[in-house]
């Protein structure tokens, strides 16, 4: 690190200190003392490690790169989350929690998160603008043969947020016209001194996985260079998801497709499910009854919520709950034309025996009430699964579980569909907000919503789930399918 990211590092955290300390020494004056003397200052004690720790590893810390705001912030807001369940947990075990008032605890919450924003977002603005754009720059030369080497060229050129930048391209090839951009090209053999030429720092390796002898030769030719090398496979040849690597006590693994989210993330996320589900479920309780009082005044015979057998996280089998807005023998007994399931935990799953397809709701659809109709439209009926959100079964924002059968039916002809489930499924998410809601007609449906649900998990991001949930309020709740 250099002695300028050192500096605005170290301003950071200092400006943290000052920030998220002051102001709770200024909540518990607040509500406790207003002029008068206050005694419970016990927690000032612990409070600056515990904020120094958890905004390190929610990220606050990490060099601020040009082009990633967003991305950015989300580590602060991630560090902040952290710390505010660290201090609640150490006011608990501590017996404090009767001394710091609950509105004292919640206001400084509040207040300290947007007074480190506001100061990182400045701070990071400062120090962008008086770093030189070449100062964050990574450049490197590209071996391999020409067409991919341009492709990966191209990729990085349109990517406004990578440091990468290209200096030149080694490959056993000529050009008549020159390459674009005019970057230099060289043989093979000559990429080291290319590299040095350009003070480059990396070489990436163009290749595919299966081209040992290549990628072999290549890391003994440079090896005697202090260079570091990268590979960049060709991802048409192989469909990985989320390509990364672990280190097992020395034995190296290559990640082909697996989850994005580390053991931090999901810790974020299960911090976001639990305050926010408190949240609305104390916002929404008035709602729940209301809405449980006309299920069972206006649907008939049966009971209020159903439950139905979907998929959750890694394709475990979960039980999710709905308010019902079916009449109860159609909807839960199989009709003249529907065999239930050979499974026996496939309770209420539905196939038609003639096309061995999944029986879903359709507009029109007998089954549905009036109120039920309602319900759907409304997306009332989803309510419940807040429940299934704070026993961590769910997300607020994920992919929507799918009907087990619903699963089977599209497995076949739907590249990626299981890969959905390497995270919770969610109330609400980035498919749902984009029109890709609903009844699935035929596979290209399906293959919409799950593109939409792959980048999703993809770009997964605290700031990425919260503009998910405002888009939900603002457009998310009409539903106009059955």
């Amino acid at each position: 690190m250099s002695d300028r990211a050192t500096s605005a590092r170290l301003a950071l955290i200092t400006a943290d200190l000052l920030l998220v300390t002051g102001s709770f020494a200024f909540a518990l004056w607040w509500n406790l003392g207003r002029g008068t003397v206050v005694t419970t200052w016990w927690p000032l004690f612990f409070l600056p490690p515990l904020q120094v720790v958890a905004y390190q590893i929610g990220g606050a810390y990490d060099a601020p790169l040009p082009g990633r705001t967003w991305q950015w912030l989300q580590g602060t807001i991630s560090g902040h989350l952290l710390l505010c369940l660290l201090m609640a947990v150490g006011l608990y075990l501590g017996d404090l929690d009767d001394e710091v008032p609950r509105l004292a605890f919640l206001s400084w919450s509040f207040a300290a998160l947007l007074l480190s924003s506001v100061v990182h977002l400045t701070l990071r603005h400062l120090w962008i603008a008086r770093t030189p754009r070449a100062a964050f720059a990574r450049k490197a030369v590209l071996i391999g043969s020409l067409a991919r080497c341009c492709a990966v060229v191209e990729h990085l050129r349109t990517d406004p947020n990578t440091e990468l930048v290209p200096v030149g391209i080694a490959a056993d090839e000529e050009v008549p016209d020159g390459l674009p951009g005019g970057l230099p090209l060289v043989a093979i053999s000559q990429a080291a001194a290319l590299a040095l030429e350009h003070h480059a720092d990396r070489i990436l390796l163009c290749s595919s996985l299966a081209d040992e002898p290549f990628i072999s030769a290549q890391l003994q030719a440079l090896e005697p260079f202090p260079l570091e090398i990268q590979l960049v496979p060709d991802q048409e040849q192989f469909p990985f998801f989320c390509l990364g690597s672990e280190d097992h006590n020395g034995l190296a693994v290559l990640n082909l497709s697996v989850s994005p989210m580390t053991g931090g993330d999901r810790l974020v996320k299960r911090i976001e499910d639990l305050v926010l589900g408190t949240l609305i479920l104390l916002l929404i309780w008035p709602v729940l009854i209301l809405v449980s009082l006309a299920v069972k005044l206006f649907n008939g015979p049966g009971p209020i919520l159903y439950a139905q057998r979907r998929h959750g996280l890694m394709g475990a089998t979960i039980t999710v709950y709905k308010f019902r807005t079916m009449t109860w023998s159609e909807s839960f007994a199989p009709g003249p034309d529907d065999a239930v399931a050979e499974q026996p935990d496939a309770a209420m799953e539905f196939l038609n025996p003639r096309t061995g397809l999944f029986r879903q709701a359709k507009s029109g659809d007998a089954r549905v009430t009036r109120l039920g109709k309602f319900l759907r439209s409304s997306s009332l009926d989803e309510l419940p699964q807040f429940f299934n959100v704070m026993r961590g079964e769910m997300s607020i924002v994920g992919p929507r579980p799918h009907a087990r059968m619903h699963n089977l039916q599209f497995i076949p002809t739907v590249p990626g569909l299981m890969r959905r489930h390497y995270v919770k499924p969610g109330i609400t998410g980035l498919a749902q907000i984009s029109g890709a809601r609903g009844r699935t007609r035929d596979s290209d449906d399906m293959q919409r919503r799950i593109a939409l649900d792959l980048q999703y998990i993809r770009e997964w991001s605290l700031w990425l789930d919260l503009r998910i949930i405002a888009a939900t309020v603002l457009v998310g709740f009409i539903n106009h399918e059955p």
